[in-house]
């Protein structure tokens, strides 16, 4: 039986369906086409924008009211629901250090990455909200600030003042000094409107988003971000719609000070200018919601917290939770049909089915943190791919393993598998028919234990080569089964099936049954001719000075004792130091 879907269909244009993406995966063709948006979230995470001042009822009501419920209904269909309310998580620390922007940016991005519909939503009432100083400012935007300010030596003696010069980037760039006290006056009431809306007022505030402008209010960066990752990262099913929620405030039997907490545009034309612009940008880009027709709501009424308001917050409630209800129900749709189409398509309940694609996801993302050091991948690359009989003993009991993988920590060994791995899927999305299956060790649910491990890595085997009669068969007997009954089935399938086996960190596998200390799943058999096994371990350690095992996990004796070939990493005077073993012949690169 040939493995599904014929490689050398490959393309990423062919992707019409998830079931495809997840044949591909499964069969080791992983990159940032496959891998994308491969698998349904079971998360919904809303970031939750608006200035605090006037909309604080209303967040209350989310958190206290409408949250529970959700969740509860969430749980009914594995999703987790989440309101990112900012009021909780802007500290002292980020206002000192003048990342209050950076958290907020951190946090919407987070959502729009983790959530499986909505992702945002604002709360805009008419408040503009905080404007903050740029942390950071790239130095070819100052030249016409400097410019046209070069004869108002206080205001430029006022900047170097709170400013200083930062070379340590590619491009110079300013520095705002840190406060010492987040009540410092001379800061809110001098250094930050002067320099705000005087020297820096449409200075580019972030380098990377240029339409984030200095002078305008973190709830409009949030919005225009909120957009912008939108448009460059929403696809297919999962098109985020963002909402408003219009309510008016009008009171004039309040104090001015008390009403700019609701509306600070009253006597600024150009905040006032700002705002209306901000509104009719979510009014075009947003799906708007409206709780209530549209009806005076007195400031007054608001912080008295009279019949008016409660009725108000009342229908605000319902009008919300009902729509979050919709899209609570859209995700549980997108999970339902997720599972059906694991069990009709692969024959594997969802769990199984996710098992595989966590790790393939491991291999992609652990590909990205490995640079350079190609002489170390080519030489890994070169000992795996040498032919099965070159010098392997094959009367050994660990002559299924190919190579080993020897790192100390930090070195870089499960990146350097990830990188092999990679190389692997490239030649196998170029026209190669051994599809690549890869475990990183204690990760997962079913990479604890010697048994589960080798059930699953079964079971993926059986996938790839639509066996889908074995796969029902083996997750019937796999209870009732014994360790030695489950290695034996493995090794058939080993033995029948080609494949290239990347098992990463055997050593924080569970000793039970002797899946570690003597590697016991790989133990005692053959397998097909044109297969590789590839493990990756960490060594062990003694400590001369205590005269004790630091670390003692067998997987190197093992490895050592069988003469199994080997790439060694190690660290050495800063640098990684490359060792190759190939059956008593040893070479040392220094890297």
């Amino acid at each position: 039986m040939l493995p599904i879907e014929s490689n050398k269909e490959y393309s990423t244009d062919s992707f019409v369906t998830r079931r495809e993406k997840v044949n591909f995966v499964l069969r080791g063709i992983i990159n940032e086409e496959t891998i994308r948006n491969l698998q349904p979230k079971r998360k919904l995470i809303i970031f939750v924008s608006s200035t605090f001042t006037d909309t604080y009822k209303e967040r209350n009501v989310l958190q206290e009211q409408i949250l529970p419920e959700l969740r509860k209904l969430g749980s009914q269909q594995d999703i987790q629901v989440l309101f990112y309310d900012m009021r909780f998580g802007v500290k002292d620390e980020s206002t000192l250090d003048h990342t209050t922007w950076q958290c907020c940016q951190d946090s919407i991005r987070e959502c729009q990455e983790e959530s499986a519909g909505l992702f945002f939503m604002s709360l805009q009432g008419n408040k503009y909200g905080y404007r903050p100083l740029p942390k950071l400012i790239d130095g070819q935007f100052l030249e016409k600030a400097f410019e046209q300010h070069s004869g108002k030596g206080e205001l430029l003696d006022l900047f170097k003042r709170w400013y200083r010069l930062n070379e340590n980037h590619l491009f110079p760039k300013y520095e705002l000094n840190s406060l010492q006290s987040v009540r410092d006056e001379e800061y809110w009431n001098v250094v930050l409107p002067r320099l705000r809306d005087e020297l820096l007022n449409e200075v580019p505030f972030d380098a990377k988003f240029p339409n984030l402008l200095t002078g305008r209010s973190v709830t409009e960066w949030e919005v225009l971000f909120a957009e912008c990752i939108k448009l460059g990262f929403s696809v297919g099913v999962w098109v985020k719609k963002e909402k408003e929620f219009d309510r008016q405030f009008v009171d004039n039997s309040l104090s001015e000070e008390k009403m700019r907490d609701f509306n600070d545009g009253l006597n600024d034309e150009k905040i006032s200018l700002r705002m209306s612009r901000l509104k009719e940008w979510i009014n075009e880009c947003f799906e708007t919601i409206h709780p209530l027709p549209l009806q005076k709501l007195l400031v007054s009424d608001y912080i008295s917290d009279n019949d008016v308001c409660r009725d108000y917050l009342q229908k605000w409630e319902i009008t919300v939770k009902n729509r979050f209800k919709e899209e609570l129900e859209k995700c549980g749709e997108e999970s339902t049909s997720w599972k059906n189409m694991s069990i009709q398509e692969f024959g594997l309940p969802v769990e199984h089915l996710e098992e595989m694609l966590h790790h393939c996801k491991i291999a992609h993302q652990k590909t990205s943190s490995f640079i350079g050091r190609e002489e170390l991948v080519e030489a890994a690359l070169a000992l795996i791919s040498r032919p099965a009989d070159h010098t392997e003993d094959r009367s050994s009991p660990y002559s299924a393993i190919t190579a080993a993988i020897i790192g100390q920590s930090g070195a870089g060994k499960t990146s350097l598998v990830s990188k092999v791995v990679s190389l692997f899927s490239l030649r196998l999305s170029e026209g190669e028919n051994l599809p690549i299956i890869t475990r990183y060790c204690g990760t997962s649910r079913f990479s604890l234990h010697g048994k589960d491990l080798i059930l699953s890595i079964s079971l993926q085997l059986l996938c790839i080569y639509r066996e889908k009669d074995e796969i029902q068969m083996l997750l019937e007997t796999k209870l009732n089964q014994q360790y030695e009954e489950a290695v034996t089935s493995f090794s058939s399938l080993l033995q029948r099936y080609p494949v290239i086996l990347f098992v990463d960190s055997v050593d924080q596998l569970s000793n039970k049954d002797e899946a570690r200390s003597k590697l016991s799943f790989l133990k005692g058999f053959q397998i097909h001719e044109k297969s590789k096994i590839v493990i990756s371990t960490l060594p062990d350690e003694y400590d001369e000075t205590n005269r004790r095992w630091k670390y003692r996990y067998l997987c190197e004796k093992v490895v050592r004792d069988h003469k199994i070939p080997v790439v060694e990493m190690k660290h050495h005077s800063g640098h990684s130091l490359l060792v190759i073993e190939i059956t008593g012949e040893k070479r040392e690169k220094d890297h």
